[in-house]
């Protein structure tokens, strides 16, 4: 990553990457699909079942957030020092962050257990679906220490330059966890716990096996004078780097609790067809945000080999990436969204259809802003400027909730996707006067 062509290294690096968000979203997706298509006996208690997955989806999401902000936080550190060949110094900053990462997962699917019914109360969740929403909620919560683990593993092997392994690992997951859908949902009846219980044996799986790979390629680096299994330096560093970047992406998703919670005011039908459209949604964004990650590493490689010249080639490159996924997605989810809607729910619910429809045919078009966002975003993280990154997206959370509920007696459940819109081109702007400004390399004038 710190010679050659930019946009060709770019490409090879990220394209393992973003199929493996790719396959990590389809799962999802397909919790959905065969829950709404298998998970009951009538057409109601399917879509039921779909708005139960959905609600519960999006208090699972803030734990995701919250994986994810660790593991950026991670690898923009471990990129630096493999960038810089401090193999022993990377050690420490690995092992000193799984403690760390543990323990704080651990804790939270703990709190994730006690407090969900709690939480789903306070979200207005319908009657109809509040135990089936509980009992996925409460499994899943079960699986966060290996969601965070996997998470993790893959920002190291993503910081070392190694995308293909984390694919590897997650192809075989997610097939599992497909295929544990099937037998547990078709075969046993076993419905919305059914989805939550392959989506936890699958992260359990992922996991696992990455942690040992991760422990044998660190193994066959190069160690001068051994490292310490917990250094202060790097747990302050890592929080450093990492706490904005979870304050972001959690409080964002936090943020969408409050959206939803808007969205389950309408009731199940609505919920679930919304369920499917931003599952749709949220598959082709963490699509976008994959290459920004990759983006990241690019710059911390780069930053730390002091070649902060091919930085700003970088980001041009990753526009470029970013154009030729944008284009076709959009024309996707604008064009096919009632069928896409439809193909997850035993029967078309005309409620459920247009209400996912509306949705993905107002965010689709916009996904252009969205993208230049997380680009400059992806630039900015990898320089460390974490503050300042995080600041654009609390203002589109601000904006987003804000408006949703302003706009909701005039537009009903268009005023979701609308305040997304809006939001999206807040933070958009405040991203790229953030790159303008020069703010990414002050640190290395």
């Amino acid at each position: 990553m710190t010679c050659g062509d930019p946009g060709r290294a770019l490409r090879k690096f990220c394209l393992p990457m973003i199929l493996s968000t790719a396959l990590l979203q389809l799962y999802s997706f397909v919790d959905s699909a065969v829950v709404g298509l298998f998970g009951g006996v009538t057409a109601v208690e399917c879509e039921n079942a779909v708005a139960a997955v959905g609600v519960s989806s999006m208090v699972a999401m803030v734990f995701v957030a919250v994986s994810n902000g660790l593991g950026n936080g991670i690898s923009v550190i471990v990129g630096r020092l493999y960038g810089s060949k401090e193999y022993d110094n990377m050690r420490s900053a690995i092992s000193t962050s799984l403690i760390i990462v543990m323990g704080i997962s651990i804790l939270l699917a703990v709190c994730g257990i006690g407090f969900c019914g709690s939480i789903l109360a306070l979200m207005e969740t319908p009657v109809a679906i509040l135990d089936a929403a509980a009992a996925y909620m409460i499994i899943y919560c079960c699986s966060v220490p290996f969601l965070f683990l996997y998470n993790i593993c893959n920002g190291v092997f993503t910081s070392m330059g190694d995308s293909k392994t984390p694919l590897y690992f997650l192809i075989f997951s997610s097939v599992l966890n497909i295929g544990l859908d099937l037998l547990l949902v078709i075969a046993f009846g076993m419905g919305v716990v059914g989805v939550a219980v392959a989506t936890l044996i699958a992260q359990l799986v992922a996991a696992g096996v990455s942690a040992f790979k991760l422990y044998k390629r660190i193994a066959k680096l190069q160690s001068n004078k051994g490292f310490k299994l917990f250094n202060p330096v790097y747990a302050k560093a890592n929080f450093k780097i990492s706490l904005p970047s979870v304050v972001q992406q959690g409080t964002v998703n936090i943020g969408n609790l409050f959206v939803q919670s808007l969205i389950n005011t309408y009731g199940p039908s609505v919920i679930a067809g919304m369920s499917v459209a931003m599952k749709l949604n949220g598959f082709a964004v963490q699509c976008f945000v994959t290459v920004a990650s990759a983006l990241s590493v690019y710059t911390a490689q780069n930053l730390g080999a002091g070649h902060k010249d091919r930085v700003k080639k970088g980001f041009f490159a990753g526009v470029k990436i970013m154009l030729c996924m944008t284009v076709p997605v959009s024309i996707i989810f604008f064009a096919f969204s009632p069928w896409l809607i439809s193909i997850c729910l035993k029967e078309v619910s005309v409620e459920a259809v247009n209400a996912g429809t509306t949705f993905l045919r107002v965010v689709a078009p916009c996904y252009l802003i969205i993208n230049i966002k997380v680009i400059t975003d992806g630039i900015l993280r990898g320089a460390g400027e974490m503050i300042i990154f995080a600041s654009s997206t609390v203002a589109d959370l601000i904006v987003r909730v804000a408006l949703a509920y302003l706009f909701n007696p005039l537009w009903g459940i268009a005023s979701v996707p609308i305040a997304w819109d809006i939001g999206w081109a807040v933070a958009a702007a405040m991203s790229i006067g953030f790159y303008a400004a020069g703010v990414w390399d002050r640190k290395y004038r």
